[in-house]
């Protein structure tokens, strides 16, 4: 029902409809990489209808406006129980028997073997109209897709391979490999850093690049490197305005 998909602003009183992000599209249909999501934070129950309601109208008390509520709860169970397809203003509700029998004589009893009632609910389709044609939405960044995240880091030889063992001489180049790797140069708050283990204040970040991509960073050590075992990092400014840092338990040996 639209009721779930609203939230109730309780500090600004009004009413502010599903925000929407994206995901990557594993539906299987559609040629288009991402799709749609909508999220809603707060859901609107009994208590914020019934405040709405008599908001709406000067005229209906919170007291009548429960009990009306109270009574339209009983009395629709009460219809579907009879087996009337009770048609309420947004939606049209139904109970059906689903189930299986081994003759056709055989009788249907509800919830033995595989026979259930099943509550089948159908959307009114002019509410629909109205309830989707003025929707105020918002749409936000997909923080959790876009942020950051390093798979594995190698080490580059001499003849251009790579290797897990990860060690580096200082002016060496090293390779991260990863998804969403692609930032701001010109923001220093963002790109690949280095911390010294057991002394985290000697952070570097690394200013030379053979190549940035969104996938694959292949990154220069400077000449003046200090050998040591380093920690690796990532940090990409996203669409919210944080820095989300991407961390892997993979190090770097830097030796002479």
């Amino acid at each position: 029902m639209l009721f779930a998909n609203i939230i109730i602003s309780k500090k600004e009183k009004k009413v502010i409809c599903p925000a929407s992000a994206q995901l990557a599209n594993n539906t299987g249909h559609g040629k288009t990489g991402f799709c749609f999501l909508s999220t809603s934070d707060t859901d609107a129950g009994i208590e914020e209808i019934v405040k709405e309601m008599v908001r709406y109208n000067s005229t209906l008390t919170e007291a009548d406006t429960r009990a009306a509520l109270s009574v339209l709860d009983a009395v629709v169970e009460r219809l579907l129980q009879e087996g009337c397809k009770v048609r309420l203003p947004w939606v049209d509700l139904q109970l059906a028997a689903h189930g299986t029998a081994e003759s056709i004589s055989e009788k249907f009893y509800n919830k033995r073997g595989d026979n259930r009632f099943v509550l089948k609910a159908l959307v009114n389709k002019k509410f629909e109209a109205k309830a989707v044609e003025k929707v105020f939405y918002k749409t936000k960044s997909s923080v959790a897709e876009m942020d950051p995240s390093i798979f594995q880091v190698f080490s580059i030889t001499k003849d251009a391979s790579y290797s897990g063992e990860r060690v580096v001489k200082a002016g060496m180049c090293f390779r991260i490999y990863g998804k969403n790797l692609g930032f701001d140069f010109e923001d220093e708050k963002q790109g690949v850093f280095l911390a010294l283990k057991g002394d985290r204040k000697k952070a570097v970040r690394i200013t030379s690049f053979i190549r940035r991509t969104q996938r694959t960073i292949d990154a220069i050590l400077p000449q003046d490197m200090e050998k040591g075992v380093y920690t690796v990092s990532f940090v990409k400014k996203n669409g919210e305005g944080s820095y989300p840092v991407a961390n892997t338990t993979d190090e770097i040996e830097v030796i002479e």
